[in-house]
């Protein structure tokens, strides 16, 4: 009794045919183009935050561009900086050359490089401590995956800084720095949890805990600063 009759396939060698057809070993890849990922540029990844950032963020938890992110803290933070000494001195010196502000501008390249220096830290610091809330909290565990999508969640501070600062040069813009302050911070938080999210695969809840575990109390402060500095401008603007 053969294989056949046993419910068995029978072996077939090569060039060998079963039931007429010949036997064909073809390279079904052959056909297929080889991968090729697709470039995707500091400009794509700045495009992509403001107009598809789930699929962004994504892009750049793979691709960990950390040297390009550690460029775009440093000089995120030294616009903000300097758009505060401006607007400093529109709303409080009111555009006079007074010796305070000119005592503020002899060292605001020292305080910009130190203004720097800083944002690098508690950018690695904050992020590593939200990466270490994530992996107990279930996440991927891609710690320079979001070390630098971190970093490109703060780009709407790119048109929000030079807006903000242009508020400033007008005598009643204080009115809109609230509104306009508020938006922004809701529009960097959400992109932060979606950040975290994306990155290290969390749910939404999951994410949102594992980023105010850490981030609430410098919320908290932060909020109140900018309060105390927005009462301290118009009570200035008074006089």
């Amino acid at each position: 009794m053969d294989d056949f009759e046993n419910g068995k396939d029978a072996p077939v060698r090569e060039g060998e045919t079963v039931d007429g057809f010949e036997e064909k070993h073809e390279d079904f890849c052959a056909d297929t183009p080889p991968d090729h990922p697709e470039p995707f540029s500091f400009f794509d990844a700045v495009y992509g935050v403001f107009f598809s950032p789930r699929e962004t963020f994504r892009k750049i938890g793979e691709k960990r561009p950390v040297l390009t992110s550690a460029v775009l803290v440093c000089a995120l933070s030294v616009i903000n900086f300097l758009a505060g000494i401006g607007g400093m001195k529109s709303s409080v010196f009111h555009g006079h050359h007074t010796p305070p502000f000119e005592a503020l501008e002899a060292g605001v390249a020292v305080m910009a490089v130190l203004v720097a220096v800083v944002s690098l830290f508690v950018w690695f610091l904050f992020s590593a401590s939200i990466s270490l809330f994530s992996q107990m909290l279930g996440g991927a565990g891609n710690g320079l995956g979001l070390l630098s999508v971190l970093s490109f969640a703060q780009v709407p501070e790119l048109i929000l800084v030079p807006f903000r600062f242009l508020l400033q040069r007008f005598s009643s813009g204080w009115i809109l720095m609230a509104p306009v302050g508020l938006a922004g911070f809701i529009w960097v938080l959400v992109l932060n949890i979606m950040a975290v999210k994306e990155v290290e695969g969390l749910s939404t809840g999951r994410a949102v805990l594992a980023y105010f575990l850490l981030h609430e109390p410098i919320t908290l402060s932060k909020a109140l600063g900018g309060v105390f500095i927005l009462v301290g401008i118009y009570l200035s603007s008074r006089r």
